[in-house]
């Protein structure tokens, strides 16, 4: 899990890293009332939950995730963010780099 604090005029971290499938919260620290809009235009990419005083994403594909936050009282910028995704979605560990021949998938070394 992971999570991006959103202030009046900041969000921590910017770019948060994270898994497929791992779920990210937006904490509101900034006393305001605040709606998460995601830029990508395919909403099988994520999903988002925004319910009074919780908010989180689960995040289905590798890739960047890029995110406005608007404030209900327009006083105040929208900020910009981004989830990056990265690894396998399916839990397995990094492939291993084959120094001989690969054959369906298995390797044969030399």
């Amino acid at each position: 899990a992971g999570e991006i604090v959103i202030e009046a005029k900041a969000l921590t971290p910017p770019v948060l890293m994270t898994e497929p499938e791992h779920r990210v919260f937006f904490v509101n620290r900034s006393g305001r009332a605040v709606h998460i809009q995601f830029l990508m235009r395919n909403d099988d990419h994520h999903h988002l939950v925004q319910a009074p005083g919780q908010i989180w994403a689960i995040f289905h594909r590798m890739g960047r995730h890029p995110f406005v936050v608007h404030f209900l009282d327009r006083t105040v910028s929208d900020l910009y963010g981004a989830v990056e995704v990265f690894g396998d979605p399916y839990g397995r560990p990094d492939p291993l780099v084959c120094s001989g021949i690969t054959v369906q998938g298995g390797c044969i070394e030399r």
